[in-house]
């Protein structure tokens, strides 16, 4: 059972908000509408979100459609959804308003301000590196609930915890050794930290743990190289992973030679990242970096005729993240005139137009868009709504009203964030799904918080 958290200071306006919020009062107050929109405003501010969404749709009927209005709707509901019972929604919740910019940080300051709080909410905020949440946190390292520990190490400072971050990285709950193991990235270079998270790198039968630990080490710098090397053949690929992106950090030439050895080998999952690893690595201050970037992205285009459709999509996805893909937009562009899989041709539309052919990348999306009716044409209709093609819009538009949620879900946040069109998405602040209903306030939200810089 969660701990009942202590009371803490009564709710109060944001602190963007009490000059802002009287004069938007003033505004609001202005027209036929304003009486609702007060109470909307209040139903904001007291996280009552059905009925800042009652009020929403009777302003409809009378005025229309505001965005201001509607994302104190989305706000409210967010609040709201952070008090229920069922974790996963509370977690959803919050993650969305932490994504809103400073408007979103400011509604969780006054959740964790309001009687009662829900643990995750000081978290989120802690893990944002707000003071006065890990503040709080720090202050709960005592509590008997296992929780409440796990989540107090959030607060935790790795020089001023270090004793106790050190004991409970042997704790025998492992959610425990793994929350503190990761903090003490922080401890660097404590030699007592460093021998620590090298045996609990090696000894630990949780791959959460272990993994947590060898990210840990690569700030330890050249001592932690050893350990690192040695858990290249963990046998957990996350781990594996996790080791040589620290080795990379901790020792950079010798996590350059062992991705090197890694591309020496038949093409697999493991060594797409690794290639990656090494482009994203290159500088212009290391005399091999041209060479290692050249090396790294020969692998990933190789692996783009590989007869895998799914290391094909997996080197598609990594090529679309890198930076600086002109030199290589003809390769892309030729691969993609050549796909069959869709899945692959979607990851590669979005490389080619980050390579500056925007054109062949959109004629790709839109083809899927025609072929595939599934997440992959809903995807390309995303990335298409982003770049403003009203076909990728009329798709989310009719997906928001599919039969399965997570087509709702995913067009719910594109109409509203990647397409700009939050008042579109209005509706499925009512949808019967909760997850529906929490991603479409967050992508209202976000819109908002670009829209206003």
């Amino acid at each position: 059972m969660r701990p009942m958290l202590p009371k803490t200071r009564s709710i109060r306006w944001p602190k963007w908000g009490l000059a802002s919020v009287l004069g938007l009062s003033w505004v609001l107050g202005m027209g036929c509408g304003g009486g609702i929109r007060m109470e909307i405003m209040r139903a904001a501010q007291q996280g009552r979100g059905s009925t800042a969404l009652a009020h929403y749709k009777t302003l409809r009927k009378e005025e229309g459609d505001d965005e201001e209005v509607l994302a104190w709707v989305a706000e409210a509901l967010l609040i709201e959804e952070s008090r229920v019972q069922e974790k996963t929604r509370r977690e959803a919740a919050l993650r969305e308003l932490l994504g809103a910019g400073a408007r979103g940080k400011e509604v969780l300051r006054r959740i964790t301000q309001a009687p009662n709080p829900p643990l995750e909410a000081f978290v989120v905020l802690g893990g944002a590196s707000d003071r006065d949440a890990m503040r709080f946190l720090r202050g709960l390292a005592d509590h008997p609930d296992l929780e409440t520990r796990v989540a107090s190490v959030v607060g935790m400072s790795a020089q001023e915890d270090l004793a106790i971050l050190l004991e409970w990285c042997d704790a025998f709950e492992p959610e425990l050794r793994e929350r503190a193991c990761a903090k003490l990235a922080g401890a660097a270079p404590d030699p007592e930290a460093l021998r620590l998270l090298s045996e609990r790198a090696r000894i630990d039968p949780m791959p959460g743990v272990r993994k947590a630990c060898v990210r840990a080490l690569g700030f330890f710098g050249k001592p932690a190289a050893g350990v690192l090397l040695d858990r290249l053949s963990d046998g957990d690929g996350s781990v594996r992973q996790a080791a040589l992106e620290a080795l990379m950090r901790a020792s950079e030439d010798d996590g350059r030679e062992a991705v090197r050895s890694m591309l020496a080998i038949p093409i697999h999952h493991e060594g797409l990242e690794a290639a990656a690893l090494l482009v994203r690595a290159s500088s212009k201050e290391r005399a091999s970096s041209d060479e290692d970037r050249a090396s790294g992205m020969r692998h990933l285009l190789s692996a783009l005729q590989h007869p895998d459709p799914s290391i094909r999509s997996h080197a598609a996805v990594l090529i679309s993240g890198l930076p600086d893909l002109k030199p290589y937009a003809r390769a892309l562009a030729q691969r993609l005139g050549e796909e069959k899989e869709p899945q692959v041709r979607l990851g590669l539309a979005r490389a080619v137009i980050r390579s500056g052919e925007e054109q062949m990348g959109r004629a790709a999306l839109r083809r899927l868009l025609r072929e595939d009716h599934g997440m992959i044409g809903l995807q390309a209709a995303a990335m298409l709504a982003g770049l403003g093609e009203e076909r990728g819009i009329e798709r989310l538009r009719e997906a928001l009203e599919a039969n399965d949620p997570s087509f709702r879900l995913v067009a719910a946040w594109a109409l509203a964030r990647e397409a700009m069109r939050p008042i579109e998405v209005w509706r499925a602040l009512e949808d019967p799904e909760p997850l529906v209903r929490i991603r479409a306030a967050g992508g209202i939200l976000a819109a908002r918080a670009a829209r206003d810089g």
